[in-house]
């Protein structure tokens, strides 16, 4: 039960970012429940946006973390409740038709959960070997998520965006392996 918080602390970072966003849209006098056609510098931004919000709660939520593992829990969990934000909010503005809501769902999930483990893993190595990691992994995971924003705008095949998905899939499953290191330093 403990863990529920890491979601709603990913629902705080959601709403973090959407802030930035709206701000960002009003600067650009661009409609915020505007769908997007192709890539703009302002969706790169909003993806920025989305991303920092993550590594900063996850980065500040996990300090005290020693274990790996749950680092790595509360970095998808983080993910999680940004997901869940999203795809309450693509519901509220009837961006899909309710028929064709299950692949979006399952994509906006894979992407937010998979970019949150990432930023787990440089987030872990910032904490445990002191090093700035997190301007290298905004811009890897926000690549990520770009690409995945991109194959949705311009329509790929299903099967292309299914690939992708599972390619972020097994590399949040492999991240924590990848990433694992045995003795955090007392905090």
């Amino acid at each position: 039960m403990k863990n529920i918080k890491f979601i709603f602390f990913g629902i705080v970072a959601a709403l973090g970012a959407l802030i930035i966003e709206l701000a960002l849209a009003a600067l650009s006098n661009k409609n915020p429940g505007a769908s997007y056609d192709s890539i703009s510098v302002l969706l790169i931004l909003f993806v920025l946006s989305e991303e920092i919000f993550k590594f900063a709660l996850i980065y500040k939520t996990n300090l005290q973390t020693k274990n790996s593992r749950t680092f790595f829990v509360n970095a998808g969990l983080i993910g999680l409740g940004f997901a869940l934000t999203e795809i309450y909010l693509v519901y509220l503005g009837n961006i899909f038709q309710p028929a064709d809501f299950f692949w979006p769902i399952l994509g906006i999930a894979i992407v937010h959960i998979s970019t949150s483990v990432l930023l787990g893993c440089a987030a872990f190595r910032q904490v445990s070997a002191k090093k700035i990691l997190a301007p290298a992994a905004i811009v890897m995971t926000a690549a990520l998520h770009m690409f995945y924003n991109s194959l949705i705008i311009y329509n790929a095949s299903p099967a292309a965006t299914h690939a992708y998905l599972a390619v972020l899939c097994l590399l949040s499953l492999l991240t924590p392996l990848l990433c694992r290191r045995q003795n955090l330093p007392k905090i």
